[in-house]
């Protein structure tokens, strides 16, 4: 699950399309989804020593954007340059700034605390007006500390962290 030469966690694919069918089931604007995600990665990250699926983020004019997921995002509206399996497509659509379900997710790929950090982010940020989830994300120091359009270091996410020593150490001792 962690690539400790990388300093980074291994994606999975089928939790990542889980995730969001997942995210989808309550929010359906683009900008909220990426953020839900993001923020419940923060949360899962600090409660439980692991990202939901292994995503890596971009720090965007948008803010942090979960890149693999964007990417099927894209995949699904006819753009971008990382190609999936067809079958995507019949899972969920996108409409302009909204994405849309046509399947329920595979909660099976889920574990209890990712359904719980995905549930509290869609709570609190699954319905927040654009300039004020803007704003929230702006101030995080890991996408401050980040050039635009490059990617957010794990490490930066963990030293945003409130318990960054805590999560250091237990990653540390759990993959050294």
């Amino acid at each position: 699950m962690f690539n400790q030469n990388q300093n980074k966690f291994i994606l999975d694919n089928d939790k990542a399309l889980a995730a969001l069918l997942y995210v989808l089931q309550k929010v359906k604007n683009l900008y909220n989804i990426m953020k839900v995600i993001y923020f419940a990665d923060k949360e899962h990250l600090s409660k439980y020593g692991r990202l939901i699926y292994g995503e890596t983020y971009k720090a965007m004019k948008s803010g942090q954007v979960p890149s693999r997921m964007y990417d099927m995002i894209k995949f699904v509206r006819g753009e971008g340059t990382v190609f999936f399996d067809n079958k995507i497509k019949e899972m969920f659509e996108v409409k302009g700034n909204d994405v849309v379900a046509k399947e329920k997710p595979n909660v099976g790929y889920l574990s209890e605390s990712d359904k719980k950090v995905l549930d509290k982010a869609i709570d609190v940020y699954g319905k927040t007006h654009y300039i004020n989830l803007f704003r929230k994300s702006h101030k995080d120091s890991a996408y401050n500390e980040t050039e635009l359009n490059q990617e957010i270091t794990l490490d930066k996410i963990i030293n945003s962290l409130d318990n960054k020593e805590t999560v250091k150490k237990y990653l540390e001792n759990l993959y050294c």
